[in-house]
């Protein structure tokens, strides 16, 4: 078990959950592992919860890459996620 299947355990997750929310969050880390800085910093203004989950899922292995952020947290965003 890793420390993240760890971490949901502990959360109170239903073991039948687990596999999927761990499998879920190491492709999102690995989508966002391969994006450019530039791209990271879009996703960051677009979708700043994102960057938060990712970088909490980090930081449960110390192998895993964390990104620094320039926002402190999800709602200190003046871009309209859907706007056109």
């Amino acid at each position: 078990m890793t420390n993240y299947e760890y971490f949901l355990k502990m959360a109170g997750i239903a073991d039948t959950r687990i596999p999927s929310l761990y499998v879920a969050m190491d492709d999102l880390h690995k989508a966002v592992s391969y994006m450019d800085k530039g791209n990271r910093e879009r996703l960051e203004i677009a979708a700043p919860w994102v960057m938060e989950a990712v970088n909490h899922y980090a930081s449960t292995d110390p192998i895993l890459t964390s990104f620094h952020l320039k926002r402190q947290r999800w709602g200190d965003t003046d871009v309209e996620p859907f706007a056109e």
